[in-house]
């Protein structure tokens, strides 16, 4: 008898995790994609939405702001699997917004896409913060960084930053740098301990013990919008760096106040107690690896791995997975997306 009831909940668990990766993976439309030059075009494929009742694409030029979602490229029937655009030019790059209709939910998804899109030779310029307690101890390897990023297409700005400094100080930086040439300046890359703006007063995770200010580094990505620092007041939360007292130099903000104008990256291996290396030797091991996988001597298999830790109860919580599902969908092919355990898939095997 013991034996028959581990069997019915061993069985239950597994479909438990079926239906969970079910539920998550119709959250998106697996898009497969492949491209012609004579005649010049686009085909995409994808397999059956569920229970479907139409399937809308919208296009539009990769540097626009907006989809018009009154105007769809194309609408299909809920059955529909492929469709190729034979409309675009040679040389140019599109963005595509697929989105499905059907009796339980609404898939989509994007698809960036082109036919012999131009190599990009000139990204534009890029503000490189690198705290300063390391401009010495890890001079050869940023240099060696600053050349890589030359070579990848960049501009470099360097700025050598204290971790000791202000928030305020360090965007009054990013932003003057930035207002010096809006054309071409797009990305903050943050190395080191560059001190962390936090704002706002929210549980994001649904913990109360974790009401409060959270960090958010796109404040140094916005050129544009206003940020105060009079209105959000709390102590609730567990960890005081959550709190957000008026006046603290926590902000108020829960959203952007303004889009955001850069891209904005960080590498900050502070307080990383439980590996054997010291900050110094972890930032090192980065700056290393980082060299090698840019000049291809660091090598991962082009597939991805998914280890689905929320949706176990099916589709309430299929939201948090399918962010993943949809991301690598526009990276990888259906078949080299896994789900698994995250541990175990990566010490078997190689993921890009």
């Amino acid at each position: 008898m013991k034996t028959l009831k581990l069997l019915i909940f061993i069985s239950l668990f597994t479909l438990s995790n079926l239906i969970a990766q079910d539920y998550n993976a119709d959250q998106i439309i697996r898009i497969t994609t492949t491209v012609s030059t004579n005649p010049v075009a686009i085909t995409f494929t994808w397999p059956p939405i569920g229970k479907g009742t139409q399937v809308s694409i919208f296009r539009k030029a990769k540097n626009d702001l907006q989809w018009d979602e009154n105007d769809p490229l194309i609408d299909l029937p809920g059955n529909a699997t492929t469709y190729t655009d034979n409309t675009i030019e040679l040389g140019k790059d599109y963005e595509y917004f697929f989105r499905g209709y059907g009796v339980d939910f609404n898939p989509y998804t994007y698809i960036w896409g082109g036919v012999n899109i131009p190599q990009t030779d000139n990204r534009g310029k890029v503000i490189l913060m690198v705290d300063d307690t390391f401009v010495t101890s890890l001079k050869p390897e940023l240099d060696r960084l600053e050349m890589d990023l030359i070579g990848d297409g960049w501009q470099v700005i360097r700025h050598n930053v204290s971790p000791n400094a202000t928030v305020p100080s360090v965007k009054a930086l990013i932003k003057s740098t930035y207002d010096a040439d809006p054309t071409n300046v797009k990305s903050v890359f943050l190395f080191g301990r560059i001190p962390v703006p936090y704002t706002g007063s929210a549980a994001w995770d649904s913990h109360p013990d974790h009401h409060g200010a959270w960090p958010c580094d796109g404040y140094y990505a916005d050129m544009t919008g206003v940020w105060t620092d009079n209105i959000a007041n709390t102590r609730q939360a567990r960890d005081s760096r959550n709190h957000n007292i008026i006046g603290d130099g926590k902000f108020d903000q829960n959203y952007f106040p303004a889009p955001t104008t850069l891209q904005i990256g960080r590498v900050d291996l502070n307080n990383m107690s439980f590996f054997s290396l010291n900050e110094l030797g972890l930032l090192k091991q980065y700056l290393n690896k980082d060299h090698d996988f840019r000049h291809k001597r660091l090598i991962a298999e082009r597939r991805a791995i998914i280890d689905n830790n929320f949706g176990l109860d099916g589709f309430s919580n299929a939201f948090f997975a399918s962010c993943g599902w949809r991301s690598f969908t526009g990276m990888f092919e259906p078949a080299k997306i896994n789900n698994g355990d995250y541990f175990r898939s990566t010490t078997t095997g190689s993921y890009l």
